[in-house]
C-alpha cells in the first residue's frame, strides 16, 4: 500500500455522481487521492465508491463510523469490498471498539477523527469537556495509538504537537484546507495547505477550494505546487 507524503487529497461532496466524475476528470492529474464523505456514499451507495476506482486514485472512504463495537466492526467488514485505501472512524468510540477493527485482517488503513475542524474550544466547554483543542486532540491521539490504528485525523492547527506523538509512518490527515480568501462557512480551525504540510501532516483534504473554482484543474495544480 502506498506511503503517503505531501499529498493532496480532493473531497468530492456532491450527491450527483455525474459531477464526481466530471470534477475528478479535470483534476486526476493533480491530486494524490479521492475524499469520498458521507453525502456521496449514502446518496450513491457502495457501487458508486468503487466506479470511481477507475482514475487509480487511492480513495479516503470518510464515513466516520461511530456506534457499538459490534456495529462498527460489522460496518467495517462491508466496507471490505469497496477496498478504499483508507477509513475513518470517530476515536471517540472508545479502545473497545478501536481494537475490534484494527484486528480485522485484509482491512484498509484505518484512521480515528478527533476534534471536528467544525468545532472549537467553546464547542468543548458546551459538551461538557474541559480540555482545550490540541490537549483533546493529543489526549485522542494517545488512545488511536493504544488501539493500533493507522493514523489520525485533525486540524492543521495541532498537527505539529501530534507528529512529535507518533511513530514515522503514522498518517496524519487535515481537513478545513483553505487555499486563498474563500468562505470558511461551517469550518472553524482551518489553514493554508503550506502549513499544514510544514505542521506534518501527511494528506490535506481540499473540498471547497477546488470543487467550487471556476477553474479546479488549474486551483487544484497550484495547491499541488505549494506543498510540493
Amino acid at each position: 500500500m502506498k506511503n503517503f507524503k505531501n499529498s493532496l487529497f480532493c473531497a468530492i461532496d456532491f450527491r450527483n455522481p455525474k459531477d464526481a466524475h466530471k470534477l475528478i476528470y479535470k483534476v486526476k492529474n493533480y491530486i494524490d487521492g479521492i475524499k469520498v464523505g458521507l453525502e456521496f456514499f449514502v446518496a450513491n451507495g457502495p457501487d458508486s465508491v468503487t466506479e470511481l476506482k477507475r482514475y487509480n486514485l487511492p480513495i479516503f472512504l470518510d464515513l466516520k463510523l461511530h456506534d457499538i463495537p459490534n456495529t462498527v466492526y460489522k460496518s467495517v467488514n462491508s466496507v471490505l469490498k469497496i477496498k478504499p485505501e483508507i477509513l475513518s472512524v470517530h476515536i471517540s468510540g472508545g479502545k473497545r471498539m478501536l481494537r475490534k477493527i484494527s484486528n480485522i485482517k485484509h482491512r484498509p488503513k484505518i484512521v480515528g477523527v478527533s476534534m471536528l475542524t467544525s468545532l472549537d474550544k467553546d464547542d468543548l466547554k458546551e459538551i461538557g469537556i474541559r480540555l482545550n483543542p490540541r490537549n483533546f486532540v493529543k489526549r485522542l491521539t494517545k488512545i488511536a495509538l493504544e488501539s493500533k490504528l493507522d493514523g489520525i485525523v485533525c486540524s492543521a492547527l495541532e498537527a505539529k504537537i501530534i507528529k512529535l506523538m507518533c511513530p514515522r509512518n503514522f498518517l496524519i490527515i487535515t481537513p478545513g484546507i483553505r487555499f486563498g480568501n474563500e468562505e470558511m462557512a461551517d469550518q472553524k480551525r482551518v489553514s493554508t495547505p503550506k502549513q499544514a504540510i510544514k505542521n506534518g501532516a501527511s494528506i490535506i483534504v481540499v473540498g471547497r477550494s477546488i470543487t467550487s473554482s471556476k477553474d479546479p484543474e488549474n486551483m487544484a495544480k497550484l495547491i499541488k505546487k505549494t506543498i510540493e
